[in-house]
């Protein structure tokens, strides 16, 4: 599997390729694999990025401007338009020239325009000019990949030399404009108002120094991260957050007067739970402001206050209908020592905090921006606001509500059967991550505690959820993640019950015994059998491209086929049985109706594929087996993972070469057959 990030901007986008190379721990590509538990290896990111090519095939050339340089604005029957200048034309055969595959692999965009379009060559730049051109840009880039969903992630405006604080102010204001709209597609990354800006790069100052560059890699890789949520390996930061890492840092979304000069200012979280300690330069009130038409009052102080909140004093009594901005236009938070980074106020996951772009009115009502709310491994009860939330119900039966903005609801195999209420059609959406495809997805009237509705069934399990009191859905209302195209693999499973799904490369999916759901995906991928695996249950097997491996001395004698129903609950399915052996010798193809030549083959399983062990963990006088995961460590030798919990545990290794980590509890370790590590 691989992930695209295509890098644009000017000579700081070009810097920030430079300096966060492959070759540098700290590089996005790296940090974006680690948070997404990709070995870099057989799964893998790729930074796109060119800034020196003699055809002209860049995607970050230092100098230039969106507006002006990439782009030109122009009217066509008499409506404002945009022309392709030279650079966007480069940028396009860049997309262009990649190979097919690679332009079929997510990407997204990381967008770092915003240094020359900020300073005074523009100065009647407007938030909605600015969203033009991006807008403009998107489509072409989009077709390019071909792909009309591409997320940009946008860096959030740098500190700039001749920057100004009108055209920095149109550009952040452009950018949540973007991020509020949904059907655009787009992050907003932490804000950087924090960095140095001190490096000479080209002959010229004002450019970002190697510890600028790796803080602004660190948080957009959070960002694109979270936007490849979908692609999460079990077990990594992202996946164990159900999708939701901190990656924009804390928001103001409220501010009060509690005194002639004090406000108090409430924050929302993304991900992070609490702010972190104030730096004493953060504590003199570096970058607030009250703005009242030209009346500009700069803070004098800042102070943690109840709650995760902040209290902030400020020099002159403020007035009437004043708006309270942190980092207002094209600010840097330098103390009078000349002290830049670390100046801003964190979270705990040490992410800056900032105020909307428009700023908040004082005394103003709270605002409500859409936010990602992710539930637990339980039965979880989540209600969206009135702006446009996410909402991850996990794992367990949970209850999700929606609000009054456009809401999305996220789905993965093995969530569990959720109920959904407030869902509007055309308004609203269901995600469904990697491993649900449309062709394994059955829509169909239901009824529930005496409330009509839609079932959305997609897994073998009954995994699904019910809307209730929709009765039928709008075009586009459900959004597929599409497999990633990437090497092929060879998955397996365990002897028990397991889903496994494949990307886009041609994979080989063997589950082993027990009763298994197998996906396919959009290559030519291998179902492997031995006998007595079944009975097992599979989606998306194309006739003629996919193919069923029977293994373990099968023969074309010991396989018959015949048509059949299967049912999950009431609901009827129609498919092909295949038959290799007695019992639970038995394969289900989902809506086939018959198989063609060569669809099926003989030999053995592939590779030293073997089933996945268990481990055994005896807690609170409960034996239960416990899967074990590939062990991803340092150490050579060592193939499967236990993690211990905080409770006290008797835990008994596979019998492998085992790696155990055990938690706080009074625990007892046996490591078995093997060599192991405890």
């Amino acid at each position: 599997m691989n992930l695209n990030v295509l890098l644009r901007g000017q000579s700081n986008a070009v810097i920030l390729g430079w300096l966060t190379d492959a070759n540098n721990t700290k590089a996005i590509a790296a940090e974006v694999q680690r948070l997404l538990g990709f070995d870099g290896v057989t799964d893998t990111v790729t930074l796109l990025f060119e800034w020196s090519d003699p055809g002209g095939r860049n995607t970050a050339v230092g100098g230039t401007a969106l507006i002006g340089d990439w782009l030109t604005r122009t009217t066509v029957d008499g409506q404002p338009s945009w022309q392709v200048n030279t650079l966007e034309k480069g940028l396009l055969d860049y997309i262009g020239a990649l190979s097919s595959g690679q332009r079929d692999d997510p990407t997204v965009v990381l967008w770092l325009h915003s240094e020359y379009d900020s300073d005074g060559r523009h100065p009647d730049l407007t938030a909605a000019i600015w969203e033009s051109a991006v807008r403009y840009d998107a489509g072409l880039v989009r077709a390019a990949f071909g792909s009309n969903d591409i997320p940009y992630i946008f860096v959030e405006p740098i500190p700039y030399v001749s920057g100004t604080n009108a055209g920095t102010q149109a550009i952040r204001l452009g950018m949540e404009n973007l991020v509020a709209d949904n059907s655009f597609n787009a992050r907003l990354t932490a804000a950087n108002d924090d960095l140095i800006m001190n490096a000479e790069w080209f002959g010229a100052g004002g450019h970002m120094a190697q510890s600028d560059a790796e803080l602004v890699a660190g948080r957009a890789a959070r960002s694109i991260a979270e936007a490849f949520a979908a692609y999460a390996k079990d077990g990594s930061v992202v996946k164990l957050a159900n999708g939701n890492i901190a990656d924009t840092g804390p928001i103001a979304i409220q501010a009060q007067q509690t005194g002639p000069r004090q406000v108090a200012v409430t924050l929302q979280f993304d991900g992070a739970t609490k702010l972190a300690a104030l730096d004493a330069d953060a504590a003199t009130g570096i970058g607030w402001s009250v703005i009242s038409g030209s009346t500009v009052i700069k803070a004098t102080g800042v102070a943690l206050g109840a709650g995760n909140s902040l209290v902030v004093t400020f020099g002159a009594d403020l007035p009437t209908g004043g708006t309270l901005h942190y980092g207002h236009g094209n600010a840097q938070l330098r103390a009078d020592n000349g002290s830049v980074q670390g100046n801003a106020i964190y979270d705990d996951q040490g992410l800056p905090m900032r105020t909307p772009a428009a700023g908040l009115v004082i005394d103003a009502a709270p605002l409500q921006p859409g936010v990602t709310q992710a539930g637990t491994e339980g039965v979880d009860y989540l209600q969206a606001g009135t702006n446009g939330d996410t909402l991850i119900g996990g794992k367990g039966n949970d209850f999700l509500f929606g609000g009054a903005g456009a809401d999305t609801f996220v789905f993965s195999l093995g969530d569990g059967f959720d109920w959904v209420a407030g869902f509007t059609p055309g308004v609203d959406r269901i995600k469904f991550n990697l491993g649900i495809a449309a062709a394994g997805v059955v829509v169909t009237p239901m009824t529930l505690e005496d409330v009509d509705g839609l079932g959305v069934i997609y897994d073998l399990n009954q995994d699904g959820l019910f809307l209730a009191g929709v009765s039928a859905l709008q075009p586009g209302d459900i959004i597929y993640t599409p497999p990633p195209v990437g090497p092929s693999t060879i998955q397996g499973g365990s002897n028990g019950a397991d889903t496994l799904a494949a990307g886009g490369g041609g994979d080989t999916l063997v589950g082993f015994k027990g009763a298994d759901y197998l996906v396919g995906g959009s290559g030519k991928d291998v179902f492997v059998f031995s006998p007595g695996d079944g009975p097992d249950f599979v989606n998306d097997f194309t006739p003629g491209a996919d193919k069923l491996l029977f293994a373990g001395g099968l023969t074309s004698g010991d396989v018959t086929s015949f048509q059949g129903s299967f049912f999950i609950g009431d609901l009827e399915l129609t498919g092909l049985y295949v038959q290799y052996g007695s019992d639970d010798s038995q394969v289900f193809l989902n809506g086939v109706s018959a198989l063609q030549p060569g669809d099926i083959t003989f030999g053995s399983v592939p590779g030293d594929v073997e089933p996945v062990p268990s481990f055994t963990v005896v807690q609170g006088g409960t034996t239960t087996q416990v899967m074990a995961t590939a062990y991803a460590g340092p150490m050579a030798g060592l193939r499967w993972q236990y993690t211990g919990s905080a409770a006290a545990e008797a835990v008994t290794g596979t019998g492998r070469n085992d790696h155990m980590a055990m938690g706080r509890g009074a625990d007892t370790v046996r490591g078995g057959a093997g060599d192991d590590f405890l």
